[in-house]
C-alpha cells in the first residue's frame, strides 16, 4: 500500500511534528502527498486594491465580495468551481489601501510604511496543491508574491560551537516568541 501522506503537522499550541528530532512550526497545515506540498491556506500580496469594500471579518467567503481586476476574478472563480469554497482573510487587518504614510509615536514625523492593506490568506475547505496554485496567482498582474504557509523548523539537536551560548540568557525566548507567532486559525477566532 502506497503511503500518501508522508507528514501531517499536528496541533500544539500551533502546528508541531517531531521529524527527525527537529520541531516543524507552521501557520498551516501541510501535508505531503503523491511528490505535492498541500495545504488549505496559501497568502497572496496584491499590489492594487483588490476589493471594493474593506474586509473587517476574520473570514469573508469569495461569493461575498465585489473583485475589482478581472483576471484575478476569473482566476478566483475558476479555483472555486474547482475547490467549491475560498475564503479571505486579511493579514493585517487594521491596513487601510492609500495609507503609505504614518506618525512617528515619538517624534511625529511622517514616515513611509509598506503598504500591508491587501495582504490575504485564502483557506480553502480542502487540501491543494500549493505549488500550483502560486504559480496561476503569479501570472495576475496585480499579484506582487504569493506563497503556502510560512514553516520554522527548530534544530534541537544541534549545540552551539559559542563558548558563550550558555549565558546568553534571553536565547529561549526568541524560540517562544516564534512559537506564540504562529497561532492556528482556530485560536484567532476565539
Amino acid at each position: 500500500m502506497k503511503i500518501k501522506i508522508l507528514m501531517v503537522l499536528m496541533l500544539f499550541n500551533i502546528h508541531s511534528i517531531i521529524y527527525a528530532q527537529n520541531k516543524v512550526y507552521s501557520e498551516a497545515e501541510i501535508i505531503f502527498a503523491e511528490g505535492e506540498k498541500l495545504s488549505e491556506m496559501i497568502t497572496v500580496k496584491f499590489n492594487c486594491q483588490i476589493f471594493s469594500t474593506n474586509i473587517k471579518e476574520s473570514k469573508v467567503e469569495l461569493d461575498n465580495l465585489e473583485i475589482l481586476n478581472s483576471d484575478l476574478n476569473l482566476l478566483l472563480k475558476k479555483l472555486k468551481k474547482k475547490y467549491n469554497s475560498i475564503k479571505f482573510r486579511k493579514k493585517v487587518p487594521n491596513a487601510k489601501w492609500g495609507e503609505d504614510y504614518v506618525e512617528h509615536k515619538q517624534t511625529g514625523k511622517l514616515v513611509k510604511i509598506e503598504d500591508q492593506s491587501q495582504l490575504y490568506s485564502l483557506w480553502f475547505n480542502e487540501y491543494v496543491p500549493i505549488e500550483q496554485i502560486i504559480d496561476e496567482f503569479k501570472r495576475i498582474d496585480c499579484v506582487e508574491y504569493a506563497h503556502g504557509p510560512y514553516s520554522i523548523v527548530e534544530y534541537s539537536s544541534i549545540t552551539p560551537s559559542d563558548e558563550y551560548y550558555s549565558s546568553q540568557w534571553n536565547l529561549s525566548m526568541i524560540s517562544k516568541a516564534v512559537k506564540n507567532h504562529f497561532l492556528t486559525e482556530k485560536q484567532i477566532e476565539q
